[in-house]
Formats: structure tokens, C-alpha cells, sequence
């Protein structure tokens, strides 16, 4: 996902990506539901990570389209999503040197969208890495 960094070899801080963590018993269909709409990172029969097919440009954004996948769940995998003892939408951060300070926003809807899918959110900001950078 990293490409490498300009000449001038600044990092900057930029999204990464969300990743959708989930825990639960038998989650196989589950994670047969989300291959179709989402890239499957790993899983085993009671913990998977999913990201988006295609990558979003901001946290709010992906958040959205990975609920999407999640409320067109077929019944039998929404109800493994609604059995499930973890279900996080991981925002991936990565630091750098350059601008102060970067924000990124989620919007009223979207925060009712995690509520009502019982889903947490967590930050992952990672250390600046000067051989690699995404221009902001």
C-alpha cells in the first residue's frame, strides 16, 4: 500500500485505511458473505479482517461503505454479525514529519451507523517511516 518516498524523502501524515476486526463462534459464513464485497486480510474460524475493495480517501468514507456491506448481509451471516463478541472498525494512521497536525472527521450518520451495528471504533496511528510515503 506504501510507495516510495519523493526525492525529498519528508513523510507526511496520511490515512491509511479502516479495517473491519471481528470475534465470534463459526464465522465462516461470515466471512464468505464479505469476500464478494471486501478483501479478506486473514481469518480463522472465529476472528477475521476485512478492508475495501477499493480504497476510500478518508475514514468517514470507508466506515460508510463497510456498514453497507454489513446491512446487505444475507440473513444467516448478519446473524453471525450480530453473534459476534468484537466488531471493530480499525482507522489506520500513518505518522509523519511533515504538517502539524491532521484530522480527519466522522460525521453524526456514520457515528449512528457504528452504534446501531454495536460496532467500536479504535485508532492505529504507525511511527513515521521515512523510506516510504503517500503524498496528503
Amino acid at each position: 500500500m506504501n510507495s516510495p518516498a519523493p526525492p525529498d524523502r519528508k513523510s507526511v501524515t496520511y490515512f491509511l485505511n479502516v479495517d473491519l476486526d471481528i470475534e465470534g463462534q463459526d464465522i465462516v459464513e461470515l466471512v464468505k458473505a464479505f469476500e464478494s464485497r471486501a478483501s479478506v486480510l486473514h481469518h480463522t474460524s472465529t476472528k477475521a479482517s476485512f478492508e475495501l475493495l477499493d480504497q476510500p480517501p478518508d475514514p468517514d468514507t470507508a466506515i460508510r461503505d463497510l456498514c453497507a456491506v454489513i446491512e446487505a448481509l444475507p440473513s444467516e451471516a448478519r446473524q453471525r454479525w450480530d453473534e459476534c463478541t468484537r466488531r471493530t472498525f480499525s482507522i489506520g494512521i500513518s505518522a509523519g514529519v511533515e504538517t502539524h497536525s491532521r484530522s480527519w472527521a466522522l460525521a453524526p450518520d456514520t457515528l449512528r451507523l457504528i452504534t446501531q451495528l454495536r460496532a467500536n471504533i479504535d485508532v492505529t496511528v504507525y511511527a513515521p517511516c521515512p523510506e516510504f510515503n503517500i503524498p496528503a
